[in-house]
C-alpha cells in the first residue's frame, strides 16, 4: 500500500498485514512532518511511535517519469 496518511492508508496496511510506502511529502501527514520544507525526522518517528504502525518504506514523493 502506498499512500501519505499515516492515520488511514499505513494503518489501514497494517491492519490487513499488507506493507506499505508512506509518501512523506503529499497529504495530511506532510503537514504535521514538514517544517519550512524539511522533513523533520524525529516528528515523523513520533508520529509512527503514536499511532503503533509499521512503515516498511518512506518516500519522499512520487512523481511520474517522462522518459
Amino acid at each position: 500500500m502506498i499512500g501519505d496518511s499515516i492515520k488511514n492508508d499505513i494503518k489501514g496496511a497494517n491492519n490487513y498485514g499488507i506493507k506499505s510506502a508512506l509518501v512523506c511529502n503529499t497529504g495530511l501527514t506532510s503537514v504535521q512532518i514538514y517544517k519550512n520544507n524539511i522533513l523533520d525526522e524525529q516528528h515523523l518517528q513520533n508520529l509512527i511511535d503514536r499511532e503503533n504502525i509499521d512503515v516498511n518504506y518512506l518516500l519522499h514523493s512520487v512523481s511520474e517519469n517522462s522518459h
